[in-house]
């Protein structure tokens, strides 16, 4: 018969008496189950995932991090990933550390998959959504959720398009200074050609990343969440794209001019007619296309 093997975390007493907030691991590479919606299809993601109990006996050496680790294993590859599922491991990680911890914490975070059509091709194609969920739970069964999620659109500068208009009036001016009427055909001829484009606009990819504490009592999709930050945008970055795709989100970008503080108050405003929030937070960052730095705008209720 092999010896048992010494457990010098529950055997050995700390040197220096202290609980601790948060003990555990970091960026533990789990597979998620996960139900697309409106679909309903089931897929199997790989995600990354923090898990952590704090350390109330101030005495105690340590915690057992196998028993958070397989927990975790177990029940997210046995289950669709849902908000319920994750107050289930964080009830196993509570049980397994019953004489040590009042409090558990758990980390998911993962790439959504959403299917994207294309503006007026009738094409459509995948993109990937980052998503990170934050639970909590202690032994007064007190839980707490927090999602956060990304998505990317276009930003198009209101002061660069006005410049951008002056400047082609300025043009338009310059080249028929000494017409006194100018007929509707010399004028369409005039605006297609290419160096009559006086200015354009600088526009930029964009970044909105919110974060969304969730009642525990009313039901949500992630994709509900995006569609309505990327509708209240409307200029969301595109996957495939067709000549007449380019032209409508050109049209789309110069009907949706907007500063970071336009992008973050839209989106502000569509999460206040949201019943399933507690609160939330958005960042918004515009990656300038003509200064060397980002101008970003937050956001909170």
């Amino acid at each position: 018969m092999a010896p048992l093997t010494p457990d010098i975390a529950k055997k050995t007493l700390s040197p220096i008496s202290s609980p601790l907030e948060r003990v555990g691991m970091e960026d533990i590479e789990v597979p998620l189950r996960l139900e697309l919606h409106p679909s309903k299809e089931s897929i199997l993601q790989m995600g990354r995932a923090d898990a952590y109990v704090n350390l109330v006996q101030p005495e105690a050496k340590g915690i057992h991090m196998s028993r958070l680790f397989i927990r975790l294993q177990e029940e997210l590859g046995a289950s669709i990933f849902t908000r319920s599922s994750a107050k289930t491991i964080l009830e196993k990680f509570l049980d397994s550390h019953s004489e040590l911890s009042d409090k558990a914490f758990l980390n998911i975070s993962y790439e959504h998959p959403m299917w994207q059509k294309s503006l007026t091709s009738n094409q459509k194609s995948l993109r990937a959504y980052p998503v990170k969920y934050s639970f909590s739970l202690d032994k007064k069964e007190n839980f707490n959720t927090t999602l956060t999620l990304e998505t990317l659109y276009s930003s198009t500068c209101p002061c660069s398009a006005a410049l951008s208009r002056q400047a082609l009036q300025e043009k338009l001016s310059q080249d028929f200074k000494n017409t006194e009427t100018l007929d509707f055909k010399t004028f369409h001829e005039w605006v297609g050609q290419e160096q009559n484009m006086a200015a354009t606009p600088h526009s930029q990819r964009s970044r909105a990343i919110v974060t969304l504490e969730l009642k525990n009592e009313v039901e949500y999709k992630v994709e509900d969440f995006i569609c309505l930050i990327e509708n209240t945008l409307k200029t969301t970055v595109q996957s495939i794209v067709k000549r007449e795709d380019e032209k409508e989100f050109a049209k789309l970008n110069a009907s949706n001019l907007m500063f970071a503080e336009d992008a973050a108050r839209r989106i502000k405003k569509a999460l206040n007619t949201q019943t399933n929030l507690h609160s939330f937070l958005v960042k918004v960052c515009h990656y300038e296309s003509l200064h060397a730095h980002n101008a970003v705008a937050y956001a909170q209720n």
